[in-house]
């Protein structure tokens, strides 16, 4: 029960987060019904598919005087593929070296002497079984006690490219508000909207660590060889350990164990307000084409820290101290064109969404102390933000009375969220709107992220009451949580949808 609690508190900290703060920012969980129906555009559900620009005006009912709005709120958790996130991270740090409750620190320099670490394994096996006095041809086991702190070292190495590529915690809240004011005596359609989600992550960057045994005992060996008042006073092991000889004593003194592999927690609120326009443009014996367009103003702010792994003493804390993040806020515009073809049981969709790319910079993530090129890149990449542009695709077909529906989209290339992490989704939904008052309609989808994560989601809602909604989607995915099998990814929408 303990564990369980511990693997899902980052989940609910994202829900405390959001209510202090009144407002979060967009991202990529669909809001309110799309959760299911994607954004393909579901018959009967004039709130469905308001990512295409151009959707809002194939209302046949909306009138001059219409006013609709359906607010709702969202929120998903999404894990890697490692059970016991936290855990995973504080057994790395304490192979790192970090500080425990015999006082010993790594990472940054100083003796370390965690039980456990990759410096006191290396001291361990050199103290007990190397002598100094001899020399290098005296001593046939030291190449086979290297091995064995290569053995530690691809323990290490491992465990870092599984949090750099498996191991992560992600959550998202979000609150979407879509407002459609109806036609204008053009018969133009206009709407307004408001989102604003939250959303948290934890991950690793990873410098794996790379041992060369013939280098640790050519470098041991040039020690143990060289004349008497010149021996270095630091054997260089490769792959960042670095041993201290005491020379009057010929044992290790101390050792330095260095690796810039870092625990990266980010925050990002994203708002979103825009103004959408949208009207017919032609009539055809096969049907109605229509246009649309929306500018949308966008604040994001984005909060970040690094921390080396032999500095982690407890990741929960570091998550959980995120909660009192100060943010750093950057405004832009974006833009996004659609149109949709409109026939008598069928429509199609194309929508452009963010054509001028807006860009976000910030200052960053801390660089003092690091030097491995590829950490370097990749702290660039996260002071940086780009709402790329994307093409999505969309088609629906439906019963002459509207009853049945069924709807497809397809997001023609894969774009990178405020995280970073990469989504192309394609998704195909049904819907049967009853009439029923008290089940006024039910829905049921399946979506799949075709880049990144590649996570495939099953989703089902239901509308009560002609205008309560309620959507849920959980990953086909699963991870191992307390000896119980759970979904990867879990999201939940809840919402109204009114027209007066």
């Amino acid at each position: 029960m303990i564990k369980t609690k511990r693997i899902f508190q980052g989940a609910f900290l994202c829900t405390a987060i959001l209510i202090e703060q009144a407002v979060a920012a967009p991202n990529y969980q669909p809001a309110g019904t799309d959760l299911t129906n994607g954004h393909g555009i579901q018959a009967g559900d004039m709130f469905s598919g308001l990512t295409n620009p151009a959707s809002i005006s194939m209302q046949s009912d909306s009138e001059i005087d219409n006013f609709a709005i359906a607010p709702s709120v969202g929120f998903a958790i999404e894990y890697g593929n490692v059970d016991e996130i936290f855990e995973t991270i504080d057994q790395l740090a304490v192979m790192f070296g970090a500080g425990d409750s015999n006082g010993g620190s790594g990472g940054s320099g100083d003796p370390a002497d965690g039980e456990g670490s990759i410096l006191d394994a290396a001291k361990k096996i050199l103290n007990e079984n190397v002598d100094f006095e001899k020399t290098l041809a005296e001593n046939p086991e030291l190449k086979p006690l290297m091995v064995n702190i290569a053995v530690e070292f691809a323990v290490v190495g491992a465990l870092v490219a599984i949090m750099a590529e498996e191991a992560y915690a992600k959550a998202d809240a979000q609150l979407d508000i879509p407002i459609l004011l109806g036609a204008d005596s053009s018969g133009g359609h206009w709407a307004v909207g408001i989102n604003s989600s939250f959303t948290s992550k934890v991950f690793g960057l990873a410098d794996v660590p790379v041992f060369n045994v013939d280098y640790a005992v050519q470098q041991v060996g040039n020690y143990l060889t060289a004349p008497d008042g010149t021996e270095p006073d630091q054997i260089d092991l490769s792959g960042g350990l670095v041993l201290n000889v005491d020379q009057t004593t010929g044992s290790i003194s101390s050792g330095e164990f260095v690796n810039e592999s870092l625990l990266l927690t980010k925050v990002a609120q994203v708002d979103e307000f825009s103004l959408n326009y949208a009207r017919p443009v032609g009539n055809f014996d096969a049907g109605q084409l229509h246009l649309g367009t929306k500018i949308k103003y966008l604040r994001v702010g984005l909060s970040q820290v690094g921390i080396r792994f032999g500095d982690v003493t407890d990741s929960e804390k570091i998550f959980n101290d995120l909660k009192d993040a100060e943010f750093e806020h950057k405004d832009n515009v974006g833009f996004d064109l659609g149109a949709t073809w409109q026939g008598d049981v069928y429509h199609l969709g194309l929508a452009l969404v963010n054509i001028n790319q807006p860009e976000f910079k910030f200052s960053g993530i801390s660089q003092e102390g690091l030097q491995k090129v590829n950490i370097l890149s990749e702290i660039q990449d996260h002071k940086k933000y780009v709402m790329e542009s994307q093409a999505k695709l969309s088609a629906g077909l439906f019963t002459v009375d509207k009853s049945w529906s069924m709807s497809m989209g397809l997001d023609a290339n894969g774009v990178e969220d405020v995280m970073l992490d990469a989504s192309q989704w394609a998704n195909i939904s049904g819907a049967y709107n009853s009439g029923n008052r008290y089940f006024s309609a039910v829905r049921a989808g399946y979506r799949q992220n075709l880049v990144g994560t590649e996570l495939s989601y099953i989703s089902a809602g239901l509308t009560m009451f002609n205008f309560l909604n309620l959507d849920v989607a959980s990953s086909l995915e699963t991870v191992e949580i307390n000896d119980t099998t759970l979904p990867r990814s879990f999201a939940v929408n809840l919402g109204i949808a009114q027209s007066f």
